[in-house]
């Protein structure tokens, strides 16, 4: 009984984890689809008390630096002219991949290819990658897709 009372509590946190992430991000998108775009210190300032892989401004500031060098490379990837299936952007997929379960939440295949599929449906990731290169967002999911069909995902 010990146990599953520790599991029950670590699921209840966890849950509370998530439902504080999606109330920071519907937060940010609101402040963006206002126009408002929110530097790492006012990110901080306003979502600094959750949990996300820390609450610090470090924190912050490495999780955005994470993301926009994971987009540049994509970027990269597309311009070498890299098939988005190919090895060397499954590869940057993969790190992307992991870049959310590190900072974020248990990210597996089948749900990060949920993830590039929300960029169609919610526009704001979408826009996010082709801020940095036209287009791009279209290649970062085939490249998710892609990797999650090599890592088995249905």
């Amino acid at each position: 009984m010990r146990h599953l009372r520790q599991l029950c509590q670590l699921r209840h946190e966890r849950n509370e984890r998530t439902e504080a992430l999606l109330r920071a991000i519907g937060m940010e998108m609101e402040a963006r689809t206002m126009g408002i775009s929110l530097t790492p210190e006012e990110q901080f300032a306003l979502f600094g008390t959750m949990r996300i892989g820390g609450n610090n401004n470090e924190d912050w500031l490495a999780i955005n630096g994470e993301a926009d060098a994971l987009l540049r490379t994509f970027a990269e990837a597309h311009g070498w002219g890299a098939p988005a299936d190919g090895e060397e952007a499954t590869a940057i997929g993969e790190r992307h991949r992991q870049h959310l379960r590190r900072w974020f939440y248990d990210c597996e295949p089948a749900m990060h290819r949920g993830f590039g599929e929300l960029g169609v449906s919610g526009a704001w990731f979408a826009s996010h990658c082709d801020r940095v290169l036209p287009g791009l967002f279209h290649y970062v999911r085939d490249a998710i897709a892609a990797n999650a069909a090599r890592a088995g995902a249905a």
